[in-house]
């Protein structure tokens, strides 16, 4: 059995609180209770992880993508990206190193338990799949026949296999598109810093669209905030003034988007926090018409900070 953590290590002890970097200030929202939990001995070891996360199963045997894929191919690699651009901000990072971190983000997201239940598929879906494929492929009987019966003996594990697949081969569209963006860092020295979580992807909308921005915290210092070009170009007009209003308001809207999906958030505040202890979370106990009008009203929540 293996612990699988969909968020790296690597990644959240910027955010420990001791100097083995183990432990966290961490909230935990139990849904069902509608109830946030603090915790001060958190642990980076057991926060933003499931057990057998990424293993695959026909029932006999198992295989798994932790330790042969997302290790090697996308942790690794990526934690010297993290590195880099913590200690040397993003001017530091070359062509390839900026689509590097814009696959680690969009991978993020494909490797969260919520997307791999998204992408799961049920017997009744595959079915009405063969029944297309019956109709017009020119497979052979068998061929087909031992496809279908592969397919619905892993089937449980579909959704897994699909993140997979998408981790190892298929990012390269969306990260692409998050690339187009315009990437703004933004910087902060409070001791507040910014939140992380386990669901640290911040938005609205999908990497393709075209008013779609994007926000992921670094560190507690550093964010990347990805915007349509001319929301960029607007930014870097604005007089010295204007410009670090607007960098303030990023900062909140940074961590309210920290919080949107998550259900765990880290903090480096030792005591409570009521912003986070009323938010983690907000955006899966509302309607998506309603995230807009939530947002505006948490923007303007005199509880945060």
């Amino acid at each position: 059995m293996s612990n699988d953590h969909y968020v790296p290590q690597h990644y959240l002890r910027a955010w420990a609180n001791d100097l083995e970097q183990n432990k966290l200030f961490s909230y935990k929202l139990i849904e069902h209770q509608s109830k946030v939990h603090f915790k001060k001995d958190g642990s980076v070891k057991t926060s933003s992880s499931q057990k057998n996360l990424y293993q695959i199963s026909d029932g006999q045997a198992f295989a798994e993508f932790e330790t042969t894929l997302m290790t090697p191919e996308v942790d690794t690699p990526g934690s010297a990206i993290i590195k880099k651009v913590r200690s040397c901000g993003l001017g530091s990072l070359t062509a390839p190193e900026r689509f590097q971190l814009a696959s680690y983000i969009v991978i993020l997201e494909a490797r969260h338990p919520d997307t791999i239940r998204k992408m799961d598929i049920s017997e009744d879906d595959l079915q009405r799949i063969f029944k297309e494929i019956d109709g017009s492929n020119g497979t052979s009987r068998q061929a087909m026949d031992d496809v279908k019966s592969f397919m619905l003996s892993i089937r449980p594990s579909l959704g897994t296999a699909a993140s997979g697949m998408f981790a190892g081969w298929g990012h390269g569209q969306e990260a692409q598109a998050l690339l187009s963006k315009g990437w703004i860092e933004i910087a902060r020295t409070d001791k507040q810093g910014f939140f992380c979580s386990n669901y640290p992807v911040g938005s609205f909308e999908d990497y393709a669209a075209p008013n779609a921005a994007f926000t992921f915290p670094l560190s507690p210092s550093r964010a990347l905030w990805c915007v349509p070009l001319e929301v960029k170009l607007k930014l870097e007009a604005l007089n010295e003034t204007k410009r670090k209003v607007a960098m303030d308001e990023a900062c909140k809207m940074v961590d309210i988007f920290t919080l949107g999906k998550a259900t765990e958030a880290y903090s480096l505040v030792a005591d409570p926090n009521p912003f986070i202890q009323q938010h983690l979370g907000w955006m899966r106990r509302i309607n998506s018409r309603q995230w807009s009008t939530y947002f505006k009203l948490m923007m303007e929540d005199s509880s945060y900070g």
